[in-house]
């Protein structure tokens, strides 16, 4: 096994040790130094969407979706269900985790965060 060919499990020991992997890599390749960082993600738009659900049921209360180019935005939709759901107190009724997507090209990437409610089609923009 030559000095390149470290197996990746040797970088438990932390990152001390990942340093060294690294330095002994690029001294066994002649590289003097990383290569600049890329933006490897592009233009994007993420996503939130949380749902206020009852329990035993299958169908949400109210679902919330927030448009961002910041990833906080899955804390903004959490934080509007928790709050929503305390003014209703009700407690069958619980907040779903966020789940988070990566888009492109979506218009509404401004901090929006919408409210639709399932039975009446309504959708309420709060930002």
């Amino acid at each position: 096994m030559s000095s390149a060919a470290i197996p990746i499990t040797a970088t438990v020991g932390g990152l001390g040790l990942l340093k060294i992997i690294i330095s002994t890599v690029r001294g066994t390749y002649g590289i003097k130094e990383p290569p600049p960082p890329t933006d490897c993600f592009g233009n994007y738009c993420i996503k939130a969407e949380t749902k206020l659900m009852r329990k035993n049921k299958e169908k949400p209360y109210k679902i919330y979706k927030g448009y961002d180019k910041n990833a906080n935005i899955s804390k903004k939709v959490e934080h509007i269900c928790n709050e929503q759901k305390s003014n209703k107190k009700d407690i069958t009724l619980y907040c779903t985790r966020p789940e988070i997507t990566f888009n492109r090209h979506l218009q509404m990437c401004n901090g929006q965060i919408e409210i639709h409610y399932p039975d009446s089609k309504t959708i309420t923009i709060i930002k």
